[in-house]
């Protein structure tokens, strides 16, 4: 069965509804989150990237800010 991108989007808009606005436990996002667009990178630009944020925030929190 062939899957087309529409069929693709619409799903995944449909879930992202869902479980944005779910009673119990919904998926949000705020500024205490680390967001990276992972649409243009590789998986290891992806692993690069969370290392790299994990290390800001690991020195933040030596450093009290």
């Amino acid at each position: 069965q062939t899957v087309t991108y529409e069929q693709i989007l619409e799903e995944t808009v449909r879930r992202d509804l869902r479980d944005s606005t779910r009673a119990d436990s919904p998926l949000t996002r705020n500024d205490s989150y680390t967001f990276i667009d992972a649409s243009e990178l590789t998986v290891d630009d992806v692993v690069e990237a969370m290392v790299r944020a994990i290390e800001v925030k690991e020195s933040e929190s030596r450093s009290g800010s």
